[in-house]
Parts: C-alpha cells; sequence; structure tokens
C-alpha cells in the first residue's frame, strides 16, 4: 500500500513539471508591452519675481513714563483703570496728606502775621516821616520867633538907652528905669532860652548830622529835607526791612507746601494710555512710589523680524506696506530702526517703523503683516513647489515629459516662497513639467501628460 501511494505522488509531480514547462515555452516568443504612466502636468512660464518679504509683528508704544507720587499720602481718589485713554493734565490719583494740611494752615497764619508785621512798621514810617517834617517846621517857626524877639529886644534896649538918659536929668524914678532894666534882662534870657530850645529841636537835622550819617549835603532844599527824612527814619526803615524778609520767608514756606500740596493731585504730563495702575485706593504711598505707567501712543511701533539672510537688502527708510486686521486699516510707512545685533536664539534682526496714530486707534500689542516691496521687477522661470523631485536651498531637480518620456533635469533655485520655486537656470520658458511625480517614477520611463 505504501509503495503505490509513492508511485501516484512521483506520477503527479512529473505531470505538474511538465505542464510548467510548457507554460514557460510559450511565452518565450511573445514581449510584454511597456506601461505607460499617467502623470500631471504644469507649465514653466516666466513671471515677476515676488521677492517681496512679508513678516509679521506686533504694535509697541514709543513712549512710556512711570507716573511716581513726590508726596507721601494715603489714595482718596483712584478715577483710572488699565486701557482708559488719557489727556494731558488728567487726573490719575488724589491722596490725602493731614500733615501738609496742618502746615498748610499753619503757614496761612504765619504769612498774615508777618503782613500785620509788616503794616505796623510801615505805619511806623508814616508817622515817623510826619515827625520829622514837623520837627522841622517847628524848627523854622522857632527862628522866626527868635527874629522876633531879637527886634523886639532891640527895640527895648534902644528905649532903654533913652529912658537912661531922662533919668540921669531927673526925668524918670528910680523905680521906673529898674523896671525897664528887668524887662530888657527878661526879654534877653527868653531869647536864650528859645535859641536853647532850636538848638534841641536841631538834634538830627543838623548839616553836621548829614555828613555823619554819610550824605552828601544837596543845595536843593527839598532834597536836603527828604536826607533829612531819611536820616531821621531809619530804624523805622531797617524794621520794615526786617518785616518784608519775614513775610517773604512766610510766603515762600507757604508755597512749598502748597506745592506740596498740590502734588497729592497727581496727574499726567502725557496723553496716552494708562497701561499699569500698582495700587488700590485707601494705601498709604511714600514719597517715590510708582502708582501708574502712561504708554504715549500718539506715535507708536511697529516692530518685526527678518531673517539674517535677508536684512542685508534693507536699511533705513526702506517704504513698507503694514496691514492692521483688527482696524481693517493698510498703511505705508518707513523703516526707522534696524537693531545691530541679531537675537542669539533666532537670529533674526528687530526692524521698527514709526506710525502716527493722532485718533489713539491703535494700541499696543496688535497683531501686524508687514510686506516689504520689491525694489527692482525681474522675471524667473516659475513651478509649483510640489514639482521638485529634491531640492536644497540653491538646487534642485524636476522631471520634463519628452516626446512621451519622463527626463530628470537638475536646476538652479533663486527661492522658494509662498509654494512656488523661482528657477535661474535647468528649464526654459514653457516646458513641460511634471507636478506632484510619483517617488517611484524613474527617468526614460513612458508618460501620459494629463
Amino acid at each position: 500500500m505504501y509503495a503505490a501511494n509513492r508511485k501516484i505522488c512521483s506520477l503527479t509531480f512529473l505531470v505538474f513539471v511538465f505542464l510548467n514547462w510548457s507554460a514557460c515555452s510559450g511565452d518565450k516568443g511573445r514581449e510584454k508591452p511597456a506601461e505607460i504612466i499617467t502623470v500631471r502636468t504644469v507649465r514653466a512660464n516666466k513671471t515677476f519675481f515676488d521677492n517681496n518679504l512679508n513678516s509679521f509683528g506686533t504694535i509697541l508704544y514709543k513712549i512710556k513714563n512711570d507716573i511716581v507720587t513726590q508726596v507721601e499720602g494715603t489714595i482718596s481718589v483712584l478715577p483710572v483703570k488699565e486701557g482708559d485713554i488719557i489727556t494731558v493734565g488728567q487726573q490719575i490719583a488724589l491722596l490725602r496728606n493731614v500733615q501738609l494740611e496742618i502746615q498748610n494752615e499753619q503757614y496761612e497764619n504765619n504769612v498774615d502775621s508777618a503782613k500785620a508785621s509788616l503794616e505796623m512798621a510801615e505805619a511806623r514810617m508814616y508817622e515817623a516821616r510826619l515827625n520829622v517834617e514837623s520837627r522841622l517846621l517847628n524848627i523854622e517857626k522857632s527862628n522866626f520867633d527868635l527874629q522876633q524877639k531879637l527886634l523886639e529886644l532891640e527895640n527895648e534896649k534902644n528905649s532903654l538907652e533913652g529912658k537912661a538918659e531922662l533919668h540921669q536929668i531927673g526925668g524918670l524914678t528910680d523905680s521906673a528905669l529898674k523896671s525897664l532894666q528887668l524887662s530888657v534882662a527878661a526879654k534877653e534870657a527868653e531869647i536864650a532860652i528859645l535859641k536853647k530850645d532850636i538848638e534841641i529841636a536841631q538834634l538830627g537835622l543838623r548839616d553836621s548830622d548829614l555828613i555823619d550819617g554819610g550824605y552828601a549835603i544837596s543845595s536843593n532844599p527839598e532834597q536836603k529835607k527828604r536826607q533829612f527824612i531819611e536820616l531821621n527814619t531809619r530804624t523805622i526803615a531797617a524794621e520794615i526791612e526786617t518785616a518784608t524778609v519775614a513775610l517773604k520767608n512766610a510766603q515762600n514756606s507757604l508755597t512749598s507746601v502748597r506745592r506740596l500740596r498740590d502734588e497729592l493731585n497727581i496727574r499726567t504730563n502725557v496723553a496716552g494710555v494708562v497701561g499699569a495702575l500698582y495700587n488700590e485706593r485707601g494705601e498709604h504711598l511714600p514719597q517715590n512710589t510708582k502708582i501708574a505707567t502712561i504708554m504715549d501712543i500718539s506715535s507708536v511701533y511697529v516692530v518685526f523680524y527678518i531673517q539674517e539672510q535677508d536684512i542685508i537688502n534693507f536699511s533705513l527708510g526702506t517704504p513698507l506696506d503694514i496691514e492692521i486686521p483688527s482696524l481693517k486699516r493698510n498703511l505705508k510707512v518707513k523703516i526707522d530702526e534696524i537693531s545691530p545685533i541679531a537675537d542669539p536664539q533666532s537670529g533674526n534682526f528687530s526692524v521698527k517703523a514709526e506710525i502716527k496714530n493722532e485718533n489713539l486707534q491703535i494700541r499696543p500689542g496688535m497683531f501686524v503683516k508687514c510686506t516689504i516691496p520689491r525694489v527692482h521687477d525681474v522675471m524667473y522661470i516659475a513651478i509649483p513647489e510640489t514639482a521638485l523631485v529634491k531640492s536644497n536651498a540653491s538646487d534642485g531637480s524636476v522631471f520634463c515629459v519628452n516626446n512621451g518620456f519622463a527626463l530628470l533635469k537638475s536646476v538652479k533655485i533663486q527661492a522658494q516662497k509662498d509654494g512656488i520655486v523661482w528657477i535661474t537656470s535647468g528649464l526654459d520658458e514653457n516646458e513641460i513639467v511634471i507636478d506632484k511625480p510619483s517617488p517611484f517614477l524613474k527617468e526614460g520611463e513612458r508618460v501620459n501628460a494629463e
């Protein structure tokens, strides 16, 4: 039984080998036709090289101002909040300082007291001037009286001489003569007393007094009179000067404390946006404490970044097209600043362009799109980036269709941007290029272009 099975298996194997050999012998006389691959193609056309540099950036404030307290105090009013647009002179906060209020009241009282002292000294000066003028007039009157009495004395002496002659001849009694002599003596004594009174009254009003006081005696009577008044009112003038200085000091102290008190009402000296508030109502702030940050956005910067290989093509004054999507605004500006040093991490250079912001609609932090337009129009062969088989920064290869066959060509690349490759050499205009070639496509294979 086992031997019979072996014979059947051997026979079956021989039949299988024979059939396979027969099939192979029949195929040798026929050649299998080549497979045609259907490919998608594009035409290589010359177009203007889009060397516009596109970038994204943000809006940055140009000037930042920190508002700092000049005096200590407690916040009693805080009328603004972060993000508010404010104008020059607008109140940021109001502080309260009880000590300054007390000092202000004290200095006001000191000023009132100093004014009263000055007014009193000036009144005394007025009275002293009148007194000097009165003394001068009294001296003048006494001199008139003296002249009158001297005339009377001379008349009485003449009368006495006549009466004495009459007495000698017995025409006048002894007692009558004696009476006349006493009258003359009394008149002489009266004149002597008057002269002493005039001498006393002239103390401080003599020419020697002017000389001792350092005055050059004026020949003008009115000027001389003013010199006498000034000489005799020096003490009161000194009191007025002292009172004037005291009043000025009191006023300066009051002005100083009022300036400090005015600093309690904190106002901004710039227009802009409240970028930050650092304290709350009711907090006590020491002197030189930062209370707020105001960003002056009357002009702002748009800040974006340019790669190292591109920065050499741009300089200060290069025109820019700016788009602010949130405001739906497009602006034309120029580069104002280029960072002299690249960022060590990204290798990019920071670029700034100033934007006028008169209506203050542009806010720091807004997103912007920046386009630096091309300076010169240049045309290159352009194909889709998907047509590249392989590439590096400046070299690549593509498949072209030539008489129904795939032909691999090497190309020089000017730039790859936004899905387009600009080629300087290796392709001619209007050549048919295979787009999105299969990774299994080989040069020389038959292709059918769609």
